[in-house]
């Protein structure tokens, strides 16, 4: 009888510090989680807005936003506004990294312990430009002409500035004589721009059309290979090619 006794009140006090190293996933009830949760949906929908502007702004100036301040007058609101409308109980500050196309996880240690919002914060139900990875809020970027822009920026790791400058790089801009279109963009074999590869108007980059070299050893290059599928291209002397899953084609 003492050893039942016994057992049993090993059992019970084991399971009473079994429950006290349990992690409490409450840490707000009901109410308090209805408020959170709303100031949750803000802080992504900010998110959400910041990953907009950024696609905007290496679309208009083709280059990669060096902090949150450049996104500024894309967005209307300055950083000081947006940090005065979350709770830093609950949100860090935002800081933007420009060149990883991220920004940083915002969650407070207080709400990472409540695994409902913290569940709710990472995935997807609220976000269409955004995703969690690596503890970052990635940035995604939608058209293939921002892909494409923050592709070449990325490769030569310098923005894209006019070709007349020297320190340019092999990827660069030139102005539109016409003044009717918006300055294109000239890809050249190497900085030195001994050899002029293609060159296109942002608005064609899509359909075409883009005029391209003619010499396909070429066409396995990057820059060939993340042209859109079907876009139409023309060769420096005029003959007509497609691109298709597998290579560029010419058109008979």
């Amino acid at each position: 009888m003492i050893k039942i006794y016994m057992f049993i009140s090993i059992f019970i006090c084991s399971s009473l510090v079994a429950n006290t190293n349990e992690v409490d996933t409450r840490t707000f009830d009901f109410e308090q989680r209805q408020e959170v949760l709303q100031e949750l949906k803000n802080v992504i929908q900010q998110e959400e807005s910041i990953a907009k502007a950024y696609e905007v702004y290496l679309l208009e100036n083709y280059k990669r936003p060096a902090s949150f301040t450049d996104l500024s007058s894309v967005l209307g609101i300055s950083l000081n506004s947006m940090i005065l409308e979350n709770n830093s109980d609950y949100f860090k500050n935002i800081v933007l990294d420009g060149a990883k196309k991220s920004i940083n996880y915002r969650l407070t240690s207080l709400i990472e312990k409540d695994t409902f919002l913290k569940n709710m914060y990472e995935s997807d139900t609220f976000r269409k430009k955004t995703f969690i990875y690596n503890n970052k809020i990635q940035i995604i970027l939608e058209s293939n002409l921002a892909k494409n822009i923050y592709n070449l920026i990325n490769t030569q790791n310098k923005n894209l500035i006019s070709c007349d400058n020297p320190l340019s790089g092999k990827y660069c801009i030139k102005k539109d004589l016409t003044g009717i279109n918006k300055d294109h963009i000239y890809i050249y074999e190497t900085s030195l721009k001994n050899r002029l590869l293609m060159y296109y108007y942002p608005k064609n980059y899509e359909k075409g059309p883009i005029v391209i070299i003619d010499d396909i050893s070429f066409y396995d290059n990057i820059e060939f290979k993340e042209l859109p599928l079907g876009v139409v291209l023309y060769d420096f002397e005029g003959e007509k090619y497609l691109k298709t899953k597998s290579t560029i084609r010419k058109v008979k």
